[in-house]
């Protein structure tokens, strides 16, 4: 390190004397260390070529919204040629080409939408859903509230096959320190008891996928009976044969007709 002196006198600071102590540089090279950083020109980012001294060239900084670029324009070296992504796209890294790149979402990834809603003002004996399409939306969440006047076990057909032994139901049933089960082959979701009162309503959900192999399945999870008797249940619904789609649901009445009841909802939901 040359060997310089200053023209002026420096008083150093206890800080800076502890510092030089303990790194074993004698005062005279440390002067001449804080005169050459004094003298060297400030950094100073590259707006226009988009580099940054403390950032690598290939970092992908700035890829929402630059705070520094007038334009918008988001140039990072290693981002795909287009500079502005279109409305929802999200920078995607591609192992392939070592290189980022704007891609829309692909349909499903986001957030749920609701696909249908049915409040019903009549007693009837099925609702019908219609225009889905289980491929496009990948599954479908139902949540219901349904009441009868009578003992009803309600059914769900896909793609108007209404043919029961089509389908088959594993259920589990807990009652107070009881546990029931059984399989059926009909496509039972929920249930309504037999002797209720006036606040025994069933309430619940299901979710509908299609397996690997196509076939489509439900898991339904209820609650039902009034405060006394409360009961909880499990359904595993499966279709016997696979399918290319889910385009149609009808939830059914199957012990009588004009059983579900006025004032029973439907709210459908499904991937946005």
């Amino acid at each position: 390190m040359p060997e310089e002196e200053w023209e002026e006198p420096y008083e150093w600071s206890p800080r800076e004397l502890i510092t030089a102590a303990k790194l074993n540089i004698t005062t005279k090279n440390l002067r001449w260390l804080k005169q050459r950083l004094e003298e060297a020109p400030p950094a100073i980012h590259d707006k226009a070529s988009h580099k940054s001294p403390t950032l690598p060239d290939d970092d992908i900084h700035r890829t929402s919204v630059p705070i520094d670029h007038p334009d918008s324009s988001i140039t990072p070296p290693k981002l795909s040629a287009v500079n502005v992504p279109e409305d929802g796209q999200v920078p995607s890294f591609h192992a392939a080409t070592g290189q980022f790149a704007w891609i829309t979402p692909a349909v499903g990834v986001g957030p749920i939408k609701k696909v249908a809603e049915v409040v019903l003002d009549t007693d009837v004996t099925y609702v019908d859903f219609t225009g889905l399409d289980l491929n496009r939306d990948k599954f479908y969440l139902m949540l219901y509230s349904l009441r009868s006047a009578a003992f009803e076990q309600y059914f769900v057909f896909f793609n108007q096959d209404f043919a029961p032994g089509n389908y088959s139901t594993q259920w589990v049933f807990g009652e107070g320190g009881s546990v029931m089960a059984s399989r059926v082959y009909v496509p039972i979701f929920a249930m309504w008891g037999a002797v209720e009162t006036e606040y025994a309503d069933t309430c619940g959900w299901f979710l509908l996928q299609r397996g690997p192999a196509g076939v489509p399945r439900i898991h339904s999870s209820m609650v039902w009976r009034d405060w006394a008797w409360v009961r909880n249940g499990s359904f595993a619904v499966t279709y016997r044969y696979p399918a290319t789609n889910v385009t149609h649901m009808r939830i059914s009445c199957s012990q009588a007709a004009n059983n579900l009841k006025a004032g029973s909802r439907f709210i459908l939901l499904g991937g946005a």
